[in-house]
């Protein structure tokens, strides 16, 4: 069985092995190095078994969760607005932000440093695959009209959200004790099975390829799933179309309401903006790995939508509202 990240999965008694090709190499390798170096400090990751090469493949060997599904799943499942998912969700933030971000490493980096790598990310994935792809290319360039609103384009909301980063705020410059991050927090990455949380996939490489980041790292994340929809989209809860003139967006019934999780990260962070920020960089950062997907109108219209309400630091806590 293929998954969304290009590996490939399979059972074996109580073990579940996961197998990355060879161009995956670096992701297989940060995986298992932070599963061999840190799952052991928490009950809610799977137990690490043990690693393997054979024919250049690298596979990963953990602990199968007998009766868990992930919460994207329920998301697919579920029609309408379910309050367990929001308490799920709520225990995953306890578990990173209590636990997972309570190590501290001795490195120093600023909020500034994080966003200031994550932008350049981002802008070089859009610039690399907005030429694979008609559509991603006209909106990188041009403004866009979505449900009567009038949005810059991509590149105009990159240009400014660089001039934030490279500007004068205090908060950006404050030093930060780098924390243990998870790396991809979001709803098919927490697994349930109606009472219990466990996170899998663990990933990230940002300083001497360890696992140490800032805790912007997993805000963001959270922020790209819970605020920014990344779930509600990839599960087809959002539909548009094109008049010829102006995009249309519009939720659909069974959209899931996140607004729960959303009230509990907010209390649990001092991010804030920052986050934001972060959340929408991260969205857009993955938007070219979705240019083949059913969905991309969907999720190239918020990610411009969300970089457009990071700009302005005073727009950032609004509820989405389509017509």
């Amino acid at each position: 069985m293929n998954g969304a990240s290009g590996a490939a999965y399979s059972f074996v008694g109580r073990s579940f092995i996961k197998t990355w090709p060879n161009h995956l190499r670096q992701k297989a390798l940060d995986e298992i190095y932070w599963y061999k170096a840190h799952s052991s400090k928490f009950s809610f990751f799977p137990k690490y078994y043990s690693s393997s090469q054979e024919n250049d493949n690298l596979s990963l060997s953990i602990e199968r969760l007998v009766g868990y599904t992930s919460l994207l799943d329920q998301f697919s499942s579920y029609p309408g607005c379910c309050s367990d998912i929001n308490t799920l969700y709520c225990h995953a933030i306890d578990m990173i932000f209590d636990e997972m971000h309570s190590f501290k490493s001795n490195i120093v980096l600023s909020h500034r440093e994080w966003l200031t790598y994550l932008f350049k990310q981002t802008s070089n994935r859009i610039m690399s695959y907005c030429r694979k792809n008609p559509l991603i290319n006209k909106l990188t360039y041009d403004n866009v009209v979505i449900n009567d609103n009038t949005y810059l384009s991509i590149i105009s909301c990159l240009q400014r959200i660089e001039h934030i980063i490279k500007g004068h705020c205090t908060l950006l410059a404050l030093p930060q004790m780098a924390t243990l991050c998870h790396g991809d927090p979001h709803a098919g990455n927490i697994m349930t099975n109606g009472k219990d949380v466990k996170l899998i996939d663990p990933r990230g490489r940002f300083i001497n390829s360890s696992a140490w980041f800032s805790p912007l790292y997993d805000e963001g994340k959270i922020i790209h799933d819970v605020f920014f929809e990344y779930s509600n989209i990839v599960s087809g809860k959002f539909r548009s179309f094109y008049d010829g003139k102006s995009w249309y967006l519009q939720q659909e019934n069974n959209h899931h309401n996140l607004n729960g999780t959303l009230d509990y990260f907010n209390k649990k962070t001092e991010g804030g903006w920052l986050s934001y920020i972060s959340g929408a960089l991260l969205l857009a950062g993955v938007l070219p790995f979705h240019y083949q997907r059913s969905w991309l109108p969907e999720f190239l219209l918020i990610s411009i939508i969300a970089l457009n309400r990071v700009i302005n630091s005073q727009t950032y806590y609004f509820t989405w509202k389509y017509k």
